[in-house]
């Protein structure tokens, strides 16, 4: 899995980053390639719910089809070259009252995880992420 994208938002705006110095125990959002395909193709067909609009992942990441994101339980972990995440959430939590949640159920809740920073350190934009199931 590679990273295409990493952002972070200072003083109310949201800037992009070539690399990034993350701290223990810092949490951050990622999204998928396909997570963020299927946002922008809700966004063009009028379908959006309050978080297409709003929500901002600071990663976004490459994934191959093979490697099943909903399936990822908290506890697994992110691999990079410095940096190891720990997955916290797998999905979003959506609002009751979202327009689309309501109808037809979300379709970020697949393809966006919430991480916390386990082991400190740089991470880079094209930087290669190796996922991990949590030790048994």
């Amino acid at each position: 899995m590679k990273i295409l994208k990493l952002q972070v938002k200072g003083e109310g705006v949201w800037q992009s980053r070539k690399e990034l110095f993350l701290y223990k125990n810092e949490e951050i959002s990622l999204i998928t390639d396909r997570g963020r395909k299927v946002m922008e193709e809700d966004i063009e067909r009028g379908r959006t719910g309050f978080c297409h609009l709003r929500f901002k992942a600071n990663i976004l990441l490459e994934v191959p089809v093979e490697i099943d994101v909903a399936a990822m339980q908290p506890g697994d972990r992110l691999v990079g070259t410095e940096v190891v995440f720990i997955v916290q959430r797998v999905g979003k939590n959506c609002h009751s009252n979202c327009p689309i949640y309501s109808k037809a159920g979300c379709s970020l809740q697949e393809e966006i995880l919430f991480l916390e920073v386990n082991t400190p350190g740089k991470i880079e934009a094209r930087e290669k992420l190796t996922y991990r199931e949590k030790d048994v």
